[in-house]
Formats: C-alpha cells, sequence, structure tokens
C-alpha cells in the first residue's frame, strides 16, 4: 500500500513543531528576562488593634547614612507601632525621584509630605485613606506622614529612581 500523503503530513508535523519550539524557547528568554527584575514584596501593615503601640508624638526615624543611601527601596512608617491623631512621622532619607505609599492602615485621612533636607516640601496632598505616589526631580528627600483619622494608622512606603 503505497502512502503518498505520509510527506506532507510529516512536513506538516515538522513546521508546528518548529513553531512550538521557537514558542517556548521565546517565553523561556521572557521567563529569564523576568527573573532578572527587581521586585520588591512589603508586607501590608495590619490595622491597629487594641494593645497595641501607639506614638502620641513623632516617633524617632531611623536614618541611613549618605554612605548608605539606596537607589530603591521600601519601609514601614512609622518603623514600629502606629502613630494617633494628629502625629506626624517620617521615613529615613533616600536618593530618589519616584515614591509611592499604600493605603493607610486602618484606611483613613491622612496629609502626606516629600520633604527635602531643609525640610522644605518638594510635594505634598492629602488622601482620604488609599494609597498614591509622587515623583519630584532626582535628589535626597524622606516621606513624612500626618495621621488625620480617628484610629492610629501605618504606611508602607517605597522609593526608586527611575
Amino acid at each position: 500500500m503505497s502512502r503518498p500523503h505520509v510527506p506532507k503530513i510529516t512536513a506538516a508535523v515538522a513546521a508546528v513543531l518548529a513553531i512550538l519550539a521557537v514558542a517556548a524557547s521565546s517565553s523561556a528568554v521572557a521567563r529569564a528576562a523576568e527573573s532578572q527584575v527587581a521586585r520588591a514584596w512589603v508586607q501590608p501593615v495590619r490595622p491597629y488593634q487594641p494593645g497595641d503601640v501607639v506614638w502620641t508624638s513623632s516617633p524617632p526615624v531611623t536614618e541611613i547614612g549618605t554612605e548608605l543611601l539606596l537607589s530603591s527601596g521600601c519601609e514601614r512608617v512609622p518603623a514600629s507601632g502606629y502613630i494617633g491623631t494628629g502625629v506626624y512621622a517620617s521615613s529615613s532619607s533616600q536618593y530618589s525621584n519616584y515614591w509611592s505609599w499604600g493605603a493607610a492602615s486602618s484606611g483613613q485621612p491622612f496629609n502626606w509630605y516629600v520633604k527635602r533636607n531643609d525640610e522644605s516640601n518638594a510635594d505634598s496632598g492629602s488622601s482620604s485613606g488609599g494609597g498614591g505616589s509622587s515623583s519630584p526631580a532626582s535628589n535626597v528627600y524622606h516621606w513624612k506622614v500626618q495621621n488625620q483619622g480617628g484610629t492610629p494608622q501605618a504606611w508602607n512606603v517605597c522609593w526608586d529612581v527611575l
């Protein structure tokens, strides 16, 4: 019995396999490229619970020496505990041109500031409780927050050089 269609089927199967091989190799390249991208994961700040430490005046800031300024990173503000109504807290100073912050831990209002070393504002605003971002010119800044809510709160803030 003759099989004249076998070469055509074999060629078609070879073509499909070649396409699949190209797709697999390009997705492997994409996965390899994605694995080289720096990603930061920050544990969400849980809402205040009775018994948690609450700062009634501005808590101390953990400063990083200028020789250790990081071009990107994240930290909790305040570093520990929560700040009460009307209280300010600040991040460490960092060289950056992009700041972003998550929602307040209790989802209540706050005022935010991106501050220069002389404490002047590079940017500022208010939030009803949600996160946000700011893109000032590259310089050394810190992020400052004032809790306007009726419940103690904390935030995660990140900086980067884009």
